[in-house]
């Protein structure tokens, strides 16, 4: 709808991207009215992960909005070179999406246009939501024209069959754009827009685990239930409902099991120590055995029988201690 300008504003000394409507399209009333409707709402939403906006003007017959600048990469180009990312990074780059279009659906406003190229990663990592040109606000007292607004292969079937559009509608697109982030390839493809918009409303992805065996069983149920065609279907989980982001990134992580570290899985148990069998006398609380007699090889005494032995207690054959003391010579 517009061309992007780096500028340098020279008043506040800071460089804005600026969003100028060029004059083709200015000369269309449904242009201008979409242009305002990207600063009105974009605006309005003060986010971390939204694009914020400064000025909306107009200077020789132009419209320009200037907006933040962020300096990064898109999406949609960091999925074209297949850039090696992390499960975790690829997660949390999604769950920030889903953080800035909850606080935008808060405030009644509604992207309708979620994809990767309006997605922008910047270099210090934080993700920023672009582009609220089709965005709509649900307070607005407005008609559709009946025109298919959206981007075919994130559109939902809702937006095809001019339906309700609801913040579930975001949540199809968000659905789309983690299945491509995560396998590298669009979940719908055909030759021409009409056979992609035929796909979009009758089949369903391929699974996600068959092109990415690595993905945990869990996320790709969280992929599923975002592309469910029917949000309103009150059997089951609805695409409205909260998708669990957050429990599929602990998913991610693999498991104990199997890291290669030598640490101890969780549910291993060591064995028992075998307990030392102590003998009857040495254990603690037990009565001291009896004295046990010993043979003495002491010569029998005079009138005993021959080759007869005396049998003497062990103190019997103790020596007796040392006296102690001075000696004294007897006289």
């Amino acid at each position: 709808m517009g061309v992007v300008w780096k500028a340098y504003d020279s008043v506040i000394r800071r460089y804005v991207a600026l969003k100028i409507l060029s004059d083709a399209v200015a000369r269309s009333q449904d242009a201008r009215h979409h242009f305002l409707r990207e600063a009105r709402a974009a605006g309005a939403l003060q986010h971390s992960a939204i694009v914020t906006i400064y000025d909306l003007g107009e200077a020789d017959g132009q419209l320009f909005i200037a907006m933040e600048l962020v300096d990064g990469r898109d999406l949609s180009s960091m999925i074209a070179t297949r850039e090696p990312l992390a499960l975790e990074r690829k997660l949390d780059i999604v769950i920030e999406v889903l953080q800035g279009l909850a606080y935008a659906h808060g405030r009644g406003v509604i992207h309708r246009d979620v994809k990767p190229s309006n997605v922008r990663v910047a270099s210090d990592g934080s993700v920023k939501i672009m582009d609220f040109g089709i965005a709509r606000l649900q307070s607005a007292d407005v008609t559709g024209s009946g025109a298919i607004v959206g981007t075919p292969t994130y559109m939902a079937p809702e937006q095809i069959t001019n339906g309700a559009i609801t913040p579930a509608t975001d949540l199809y697109a968000v659905g789309c754009l983690l299945y491509e982030l995560l396998c590298y390839r669009k979940p719908f493809e055909g030759e021409t827009v009409h056979g992609v918009l035929y796909q979009v409303l009758t089949t369903y992805p391929k699974p996600l685990r068959t092109m990415a065996p690595s993905i945990p069983a869990a996320l790709e149920r969280v992929v599923s239930k975002a592309l469910d065609k029917a949000p309103g279907v009150p059997s089951g989980p609805r695409r409205g409902d909260s998708c669990p982001i957050h429990g599929s990134r602990g998913a991610a992580r693999p498991s104990r099991r199997w890291r290669s570290s030598p640490r101890r899985s969780s549910t291993y148990r060591a064995p028992r120590r075998a307990r030392p069998c102590l003998p009857r006398r040495e254990r603690p609380g037990s009565p001291p055995p009896p004295p046990t007699p010993v043979h003495s090889t002491s010569s029998s005494p005079p009138g005993s029988p021959a080759g007869s032995t005396r049998l003497s207690s062990p103190s019997a054959t103790r020596r007796s201690p040392r006296a102690t003391g001075p000696r004294v010579r007897a006289r």
